[in-house]
């Protein structure tokens, strides 16, 4: 006879197994560029690390958190189509100036 308090039997086929993928936050940037002499707008979103790496300056406005998966191997995070980011007004003055 089981007691009320033992553990049940569960079967392997109901055990579901949970991938965690860990995140990163990922941002666009503004780099010199010397052929324009101007700082520019980054096309695509990347890490703080990469950002230091190239001496670019992070739009902290824009972060954004994503899978450490969906980044490409030099840590730059390419955003899927039908993506409208919508920026803080802040934020959208720095990105009209680049233009």
């Amino acid at each position: 006879m089981r007691s009320e308090y033992a553990p049940k039997k569960v079967s392997k086929n109901k055990i579901k197994r949970r991938i965690v993928v860990p995140k990163v936050i990922v941002y666009y940037f503004k780099k010199y560029d010397p052929n324009s002499d101007q700082m520019v707008l980054s096309k695509s979103m990347t890490t703080l690390k990469e950002i230091t790496k190239n001496s670019g300056v992070p739009l902290w406005e824009g972060a954004k958190e994503v899978d450490t998966s969906d980044l490409d191997g030099n840590g730059f995070y390419r955003e899927k189509k039908n993506n409208n980011i919508l920026f803080p007004p802040h934020t959208q003055k720095l990105i009209a100036l680049t233009k």
